[in-house]
């Protein structure tokens, strides 16, 4: 559900922040320019896409096993998927560091408001 949600989210995001008009998004040199060229914004939209992606998943997980381990085995999984795509293609420092650091927080949140009944 998280990487569902992040997908549509970041959809949503390319709607204020288009890709550059006929990039292929598999050809790792054509995604570092075009990352290079966005706007902080966009930036920005990514973190918050992987930051509610991650709360949502991680609230149904919760929901449905009733432990708050399962908020956190969600925000492990999806850090872990983050690091892959961190070091697929470069991006700036501030981004990296801040893309590492939103999903167990993200988890954790999400633990916190859940129903445990």
């Amino acid at each position: 559900m998280a990487m569902v949600m992040i997908s549509v989210l970041q959809g949503l995001g390319q709607q204020f922040f288009p890709p550059p008009a006929g990039m292929d998004p598999s050809d790792p040199e054509a995604f570092a320019a075009a990352f290079a060229t966005m706007p902080v914004m966009a930036l920005v939209t990514v973190l918050l896409s992987y930051a509610l992606g991650t709360f949502a998943g991680a609230w149904i997980a919760t929901g449905i096993g009733g432990r708050a381990f399962y908020a956190f085995l969600v925000g492990g999984v999806m850090t872990l998927a983050g690091m892959e795509k961190l070091f697929s293609s470069p991006q700036p420092l501030w981004f990296t560091i801040a893309s590492a650091l939103v999903f167990l927080p993200s988890a954790w949140f999400a633990s916190r408001v859940a129903n445990f009944d």
